[in-house]
């Protein structure tokens, strides 16, 4: 009877870890992805001011 508790307990206390790890996990895929996604923008707006900037300097030559 006892011994069949503490297995109980373990198996339970297995779960709740295996559960502790998933949410780690998923945790560090989604700063991943918003890292990804934030150097992305960051990007797009860099290249954007730089055509803006050629743009510019194109029509003061003419």
């Amino acid at each position: 009877m006892v011994k069949e508790l503490n297995q109980e307990k373990l198996r339970k206390k297995k779960e709740k870890e295996k559960q502790k790890d998933k949410k780690r996990r998923w945790k560090r895929i989604n700063a991943r992805v918003d890292r990804t996604i934030y150097l992305f923008a960051v990007g797009i707006c860099v290249t954007a001011c730089l055509l803006e900037v050629k743009c510019k300097k194109e029509m003061k030559i003419f």
